[in-house]
């Protein structure tokens, strides 16, 4: 567990749980990558080894069977990379609840300290106020912009390479 006293200048401390918690979102990254970059690929399948050599020889009866399990796989993939996002938030929500809880702890401890000339000279409703808000802000900032900045750039580079493995040429002609 994190300690209630951060000395000033140093960041929030991380527990243990904290450090599993940033693994197992982390871990659940490149999974929920992978999930989204599946469906393409699946698309590509199916366009290129069933429906287009189905429709040249005439024999469109044949091609349902491979395209249900392309669709089934096509959906554990959606379901899977729901769930990783769903943990990678979750998990890094959690770290980010426990960075600001230790925030708060430190923001305390440091008004305890202050001199009581202090709270003369500043009314104690803005400085409550102006904590408040301030922690709220930046645990907004962090849950929310952070998190979606980090997994969108990582989805980005998997469908970039993606395309790329897919077809170089129409890469270079998306970019």
């Amino acid at each position: 567990m994190a300690s209630a006293y951060v000395p000033v200048g140093a960041a929030a401390t991380l527990s243990a749980t904290t450090y599993q918690a940033l693994a197992i979102g982390t871990l659940a990254i490149p999974l929920a990558a992978l999930s989204a970059m599946a469906i393409p690929y699946l698309t590509k399948l199916a366009i290129d080894n069933y429906i287009v050599p189905a429709v040249q020889n005439g024999q469109q009866n044949n091609i349902l069977q491979p395209l249900l399990g392309l669709t089934a796989l096509g959906l554990g993939a959606v379901i899977v990379g729901y769930l990783a996002d769903a943990v990678y938030a979750n998990q890094l929500q959690r770290i980010g609840h426990r960075l600001i809880h230790d925030l708060r702890q430190y923001v305390y401890q440091r008004s305890l300290r202050l001199p009581r000339r202090y709270f003369d000279d500043h009314p104690i409703g803005s400085l409550l106020t102006r904590v408040t808000s301030d922690m709220e802000a930046l645990g907004e900032g962090l849950a929310s912009g952070a998190l979606g900045l980090f997994m969108d750039a990582i989805k980005a580079s998997g469908f970039l390479l993606m395309m790329a493995i897919l077809d170089w040429r129409l890469t270079l002609v998306y970019c």
